[in-house]
């Protein structure tokens, strides 16, 4: 079992502070977390209250017990805060690793629906779709 060690009262006082400062949910979410194991709460049940796997909060409370508030926040910077998750490298560069598929999500494109793409299997499609366009045009002058 692994607590979070506060080293005397003026540390606690210091914890206490930046917990009613924070303005940045994860930030008061890790706080909290160290705060709690300090008080003696097991990992297992910090996970259950907050959502959070144990494998985080034992990193959460290792981070605090090697340097105190500071590294727990430098462990909140490295977040990327679009997905939540780390990003692995200070510099942001991508790895060169290609997961052999193309997200919206990753190349900031939408993918949303397009007239351009051909979804049809059928060789004339491309053909059916502009005698349909004819069509509407017709439709629409009333001829």
């Amino acid at each position: 079992m692994i607590f979070a060690k506060v080293k005397d009262q003026k540390e606690q006082e210091r914890l206490d502070k930046a917990i009613d400062k924070a303005k940045d949910k994860k930030w008061y979410r890790r706080l909290m977390i160290v705060k709690l194991s300090s008080q003696g709460k097991l990992t297992r049940h910090l996970k259950k209250e907050f959502d959070v796997g144990e494998a985080t909060i034992r990193r959460y409370i290792n981070s605090y017990n090697d340097v105190s508030i500071a590294s727990v926040y430098n462990s909140l910077r490295k977040t990327n805060r679009s997905t939540g998750r780390s990003t692995g490298r200070s510099t942001g560069r991508s790895t060169g690793r290609s997961t052999g598929r193309s997200t919206g999500r990753s190349t900031g494109r939408s993918t949303g629906r397009s007239k351009l793409r051909v979804g049809s299997p059928d060789p004339e499609y491309q053909v059916k779709r502009q005698n349909l366009e004819t069509f509407e045009g017709l439709a629409e002058k009333g001829n």
